[in-house]
């Protein structure tokens, strides 16, 4: 693979801009953050959204996983932080 190509198609399923994105560390699912005010989950090997995703009462600005991966922070537009354990949400 040429360095700086494209893989994969485009992911697509929100309704509004995505303002952040992170990658799981195994490199298999990526949680995107968006207007929308929701986080969704999409499996890289599929290219598809998984099933959850995770609600917000306001725009979604950051996301981010803890090093194991079993922790996700999430951060709204109203200045809320949110913290989610992945084992209980299940992405899969």
């Amino acid at each position: 693979m040429q360095s700086g190509a494209r893989i994969g198609i485009p992911l697509t399923g929100h309704s509004g801009p995505i303002y952040d994105g992170v990658l799981s560390r195994d490199g298999h699912t990526l949680a995107t953050a968006s207007e929308d005010q929701t986080v969704r989950f999409w499996n890289l090997k599929t290219w598809n959204q998984k099933s959850r995703f995770l609600q917000h009462d306001s725009p979604v600005w950051h996301v981010t996983l803890s090093r194991d991966g079993g922790v996700l922070a999430t951060s709204d537009w109203q200045g809320k932080v949110y913290i989610w354990d992945m084992k209980v949400i299940g992405t899969g």
